[in-house]
């Protein structure tokens, strides 16, 4: 459910929202409604990486603990 790439951590990145009992059901009202809206935003896009970019980081995150995620050789056009 989280439209944005990387690694997605509930404690971290869970949206809390307080408000007083008595504004519940108009913030659920609220919150239902924007999340209808958004709902087709919620699948994430499929992976641009290829299978050696794949590789790559799980070779990274065995080896050295940690991660780079990108296209490591990604071609750059002439004139850039």
């Amino acid at each position: 459910m989280n439209p944005v790439r990387g690694i997605y951590e509930d404690l971290l990145n869970a949206k809390t929202i307080l408000v007083s009992e008595d504004q519940y059901e108009r913030a659920k009202e609220i919150v239902d409604d924007f999340l209808t809206k958004t709902k087709d935003m919620s699948i994430p896009p499929p992976s641009n990486y290829s299978l050696i970019d794949k590789i790559r980081m799980a070779f990274e995150t065995l080896i050295f603990s940690w991660f780079i995620p990108g296209n490591r050789w990604r071609r750059r056009k002439i004139g850039d």
